[in-house]
């Protein structure tokens, strides 16, 4: 593997020159940013492999764009002319918190909606096990227990 690495990839490119440039910053973001889709992912019905692939390549994908974002519209020569450099840090710690404010300021599901559901067993094969967790969560669910 690591003999094709060097073999094909080893070669100088725009794309991994960019890459190499925002490596640093996105190794610095890339916690944050993971948080913040595994939190949306958290309760949608998507098996647990599918969830881990599209995390990864959207963690990827975020925060290279978002480093490069930076790199070239904050940090670019046009606002650098126009503003001093401790107003350039300003900003960015300002904006720096207000995505960590959002991020930690998601509301934690108080009842789980595992209680919500009815369960796998059927509510006959419960009754007749003497499952009284499963017979609960279809009473929580609000099954008809008539069926």
């Amino acid at each position: 593997m690591i003999e094709t690495f060097w073999r094909y990839l080893d070669k100088p490119g725009k794309i991994w020159n960019e890459l190499n440039k925002n490596s640093y910053y996105v190794y610095i973001i890339h916690v944050i940013v993971m948080g913040g889709i595994a939190l949306v992912m958290l309760d949608t019905a998507i098996p647990s492999l599918l969830k881990y692939l599209i995390l990864t390549v959207s963690t990827y994908a975020a925060c290279n764009l978002i480093v490069s974002f930076y790199r070239k519209v904050i940090t670019s020569e046009i606002f650098t002319n126009r503003m001093e450099e401790s107003t350039m840090k300003t900003v960015t710690t300002a904006m720096l918190i207000v995505i960590l404010l959002n991020v930690t300021g998601c509301p934690k599901q108080e009842n789980s909606d595992k209680e919500k559901r009815a369960p796998r067993v059927s509510l006959h094969v419960a009754a007749l096990q003497g499952n009284l967790d499963a017979i609960r969560q279809y009473i929580n669910a609000g099954s008809d227990l008539n069926k």
